[in-house]
């Protein structure tokens, strides 16, 4: 039994150290700051090699002590408009609820907690696209910091 115990303690400390020796592969991060009046900030550029980006988590607050609201898009950045909805290129990552300009993402004020979403599935955005974070035309300014993996 004692053997069974040693045995078995050795394999998970063989998988946490295994674990602990692999962070960070395929990981990715990016940040949008002060985005506000329906601009559209590049975040984070296509991924090389064909690969697709799963975001994992989004973190935002307002730069205001009232809250603003953003939303998560992908597309082909051209310099003038990256991922423009208007152009018909880009595409809403989330929430995409098929109801148009009233999905947002709400970035708490800047005097509370920022808020932390991190979706039971991560977001999957299509090979060879941009994310962008497009604000509010009526809101306030927000700073949105997004992380995830890559994978073939």
């Amino acid at each position: 039994m004692r053997r069974f115990a040693l045995i078995l303690l050795g394999l998970v400390l063989l998988q946490t150290v295994g674990q602990a020796q692999t962070p960070g592969v395929g990981a990715w991060a990016c940040s949008a700051d002060n985005v506000s009046d329906a601009a559209n900030i590049l975040c984070i550029a296509a991924s090389p090699g064909g690969q697709t980006r799963y975001i994992t988590d989004v973190v935002s607050q307002s730069t205001t002590t009232t809250g603003g609201f953003f939303n998560i898009v992908s597309g082909a950045s051209a310099p003038a408009d990256p991922c423009s909805l208007s152009a018909g290129a880009g595409q809403t990552l989330y929430p995409n609820l098929g109801i148009g300009n009233a999905e947002r993402f709400i970035a708490p004020p800047n005097n509370i907690r920022a808020a932390h979403f991190r979706p039971i599935t991560p977001i999957r955005v299509p090979k060879g696209t941009d994310i962008c974070v497009i604000g509010d035309a009526n809101g306030n300014p927000v700073t949105v910091q997004l992380s995830g993996y890559a994978a073939p």
